[in-house]
């Protein structure tokens, strides 16, 4: 029995692939520009940048009871409250943005400057959403799901046993709503795996927001919690491709109808 004679064409001479022309080159600029994005979107979690009009929205959620991660419960702030404009232009801006941006509540918070890197990031964070009643701005919970925020503890010269400790806190992330022993031991876990001091007491009170470090000092969680908004990277990267999609298919409708006319 003659057996066939193989095949000689290369994966890319097969005519069961036919890419786009610029298909290529178009995934490879979205993706650059992918990670430029999440760059920018970083920041919210990581850097402590000064007040200027492209910087992500921001506040401090000072001296009260931590209500939004401990009991669930919301956060009511009146006009009288300091964070009160802050946390309706955050509104405004959801409105405007939704698909863009998300809104973040983060507690307790690492804070540090480390090699002339001025460091502010939540441990902990939550989506939120913003209401009203009457003049009160309310603030509650819109997932029922914290998340371990990894990005303070990160940088491009980690480790393999790094990485694995940050995997180990990243599984021994506390359930919502969160007790105090959980916390307190979550957080003794990231003093312990990261090196950093643990300076909160992690009772569920909110101190005065921490004051910009100017000088070099060692990363340290404190009792602080915030409300911000962050970019939403998925978003991008769905538009980007979607719209390289679709020219593709643009394409090959003009080829198909050139080629029957």
């Amino acid at each position: 029995m003659q057996s066939k004679p193989q095949s000689t064409e290369s994966p890319s001479s097969t005519s069961g692939l036919n890419l786009q022309h610029g298909l290529v080159e178009a995934l490879t600029a979205a993706y650059a520009d992918l990670i430029k994005r999440q760059r920018t979107a970083s920041a919210a979690f990581v850097r402590w940048n000064s007040s200027h009009a492209r910087a992500h929205e921001f506040c401090w959620i000072e001296q009260q009871s931590e209500t939004i991660m401990f009991s669930a419960r919301d956060l009511r702030i009146t006009p009288k409250d300091p964070a009160y404009q802050s946390i309706r232009k955050m509104m405004s801006t959801i409105e405007l943005n939704p698909y863009e941006c998300e809104l973040l509540y983060g507690y307790p918070y690492v804070v540090g400057n480390v090699d002339g890197k001025i460091v502010r990031g939540p441990v902990l964070t939550i989506p939120i959403a913003i209401s009203t009643d009457g003049d009160v701005l309310i603030v509650h919970p819109s997932e029922e799901t914290v998340r371990f925020n990894s990005l303070p503890f990160r940088s491009d010269l980690d480790t393999a046993a790094h990485e694995m400790a940050l995997d180990r806190l990243i599984d021994a992330t506390p359930g919502f709503p969160l007790t105090t022993v959980d916390l307190q031991t979550f957080c003794k876990s990231i003093s312990r795996e990261m090196q950093i001091e643990l300076q909160a007491d992690l009772e569920g009170t909110l101190k005065k927001a921490p004051a910009q470090p100017r000088s070099s000092m060692p990363l340290r969680i404190v009792d602080s919690a915030a409300c911000f908004v962050a970019p939403k990277t998925s978003y991008f990267a769905a538009s980007d491709l979607s719209l390289i999609g679709a020219r593709g298919m643009q394409g090959r409708l003009q080829k198909q109808f050139s080629a029957g006319a």
